[in-house]
């Protein structure tokens, strides 16, 4: 294993020289990007980029797009694997967020999956000032660490039991085989804590609701499409509670804040 100063000249020789690999992602390839400009990268052997014996790129693309996409040079421990190595690395199970607040802080696997989800996207928000709208991407796609989700609910001023105790609630409304607004959906609504925001949820969880306006109703069929990813869901419904009056409802690029609502100060 060697140490080597990676320029993004280097980084585009070796994408160009990889052995077949998957697609690369929009969303880690940001992440890292993030990373290499707050000055918080890390170089370790544990986080190698590794070459097959051919000297084929096999486990790193998404960093090194990153070095090229910022143009930011970064130091990186290089090894070279034999192909039996590289195939039992690559069926060794990641950890997922979900995975390390269980271990590190003893939530129940359901919990800890409703909570990485909901505080990926309020990480998010906080750091960018909005919430990206993904293609097809869910929210779990995120790359914050336990740290970042739980700064996240406490800058919202939500504590992570109460909030997945309301998600579940509102989630168990909705019938059973058209369950249309997720748990991370839910979530957002609750840490934003708009007025209303209550009967807001009733209005889209519950089937037979008194007071269900017409945009509730375009909303639900809207939500029903599951060309949608979770995030243009969540831009629906922004758009529905924002507009109350709205008779019809498009998906959007852009998620707006729910007015009257307050993501922290309370």
């Amino acid at each position: 294993m060697k140490k080597v100063l990676v320029t993004p000249d280097i980084a585009k020789e070796w994408l160009a020289n990889q052995a077949t690999n998957r697609t690369t992602i929009r969303v880690p390839t940001s992440y890292y990007w993030r990373i290499l400009e707050g000055e918080k990268w890390i170089c370790h052997p544990s986080l190698a980029l590794r070459f097959n014996e051919r000297g084929q790129l096999v486990d790193g693309q998404h960093r090194l797009t990153s070095i090229v996409d910022s143009n930011i040079s970064r130091w990186f421990y290089i090894e070279t694997l034999p192909d039996d190595v590289l195939d039992a690395i690559h069926d060794i199970k990641h950890r997922s967020l979900a995975d390390r607040l269980v271990m590190g802080n003893g939530w129940n696997g359901g919990d800890a999956k409703i909570l990485a989800s909901i505080g990926n996207a309020v990480s998010w928000r906080m750091e960018n000032g909005e919430i990206d709208v993904l293609d097809r991407i869910g929210f779990s796609m995120r790359s914050y660490t336990t740290e970042d989700i739980l700064a996240s609910f406490e800058w919202t001023r939500v504590e992570p039991s109460e909030l997945v105790s309301i998600v579940r609630r509102f989630y168990e409304q909705q019938p059973a085989k058209f369950r249309i607004a997720n748990p991370t959906l839910i979530g957002l609504v609750v840490c934003q804590r708009p007025t209303g925001w209550q009967e807001f949820l009733n209005e889209l969880c519950m089937d037979s609701h008194p007071n269900r306006r017409e945009s509730v109703l375009a909303l639900r069929r809207a939500l029903g499409n599951q060309d949608y990813s979770p995030t243009a869901r969540m831009a629906m419904i922004a758009c529905a509670y924002n507009d109350p009056s709205l008779k019809r409802i498009k998906s959007s690029k852009t998620i707006s804040d729910l007015m009257t609502g307050n993501w922290e100060g309370r």
